[in-house]
């Protein structure tokens, strides 16, 4: 599994608390934008990795470990949120929140991490990265595939700020002539999760 490309981290334990503090903000607002309960958020969160660590036996190596936690995260909240509408009784007062409940297990149902994950979408958007500068390439990677915050990258590549800023944006900006509306807009949906 690839849970760190950094080689010289090859003890589990210091992977896996890397990974954790590299994932644990993205999985939890994920797990917001569609669990209205903050403390059910934060459970579920705490569950994606308790079963990362339980099975990181059965992961293989070449394994991309972003994808695997936001499915793992996208598949708990269903789970959450269909626990919660079996326990709504039938009464004719619906309340809104039971309509977001409904409304947000569609949105999972048709998750656009489940679709960014399919091979022609990664093709195309790598295809589309491949044409700028392989710094650009690394800089996108690092944030939007690894999950590495802006600050993380800057110390990592020993850059500013504003210059990881400005990869990123010319990145998204050449994925926007290149794609397609529907896969720019999946690609939208995604990064900002």
């Amino acid at each position: 599994m690839n849970l760190n490309k950094d080689k010289s981290l090859t003890d589990p334990k210091i992977l896996y608390e890397e990974t954790v503090k590299r994932f644990w903000p993205r999985l939890f607002k994920f797990c917001c934008i569609y669990i209205a309960d903050e403390e059910a958020a934060k459970d579920i969160t705490q569950d994606v990795f308790l079963s990362l660590w339980e099975s990181q036996r059965t992961l293989t190596d070449n394994m991309e470990i972003t994808p695997y936690l936001m499915v793992a995260c996208r598949n708990r909240c269903l789970n959450y949120i269909r626990s919660e509408q079996r326990k709504i009784s039938f009464d004719s007062d619906i309340t809104k929140e039971q309509i977001l409940l409904k409304i947000n297990k569609y949105a999972l149902e048709d998750s656009p991490s489940i679709l960014l994950e399919s091979s022609d979408l990664r093709k195309t958007i790598n295809e589309a990265l491949s044409i700028l500068r392989p710094r650009t390439q690394e800089i996108f990677n690092l944030r939007y595939y690894d999950g590495f915050q802006i600050n993380e990258i800057a110390k990592k590549t020993q850059l500013t700020r504003k210059v990881i800023e400005y990869h990123l944006s010319k990145a998204i900006n050449e994925l926007q002539k290149k794609l397609s509306p529907k896969d720019f807009l999946l690609l939208l949906l995604f990064i900002s999760t």
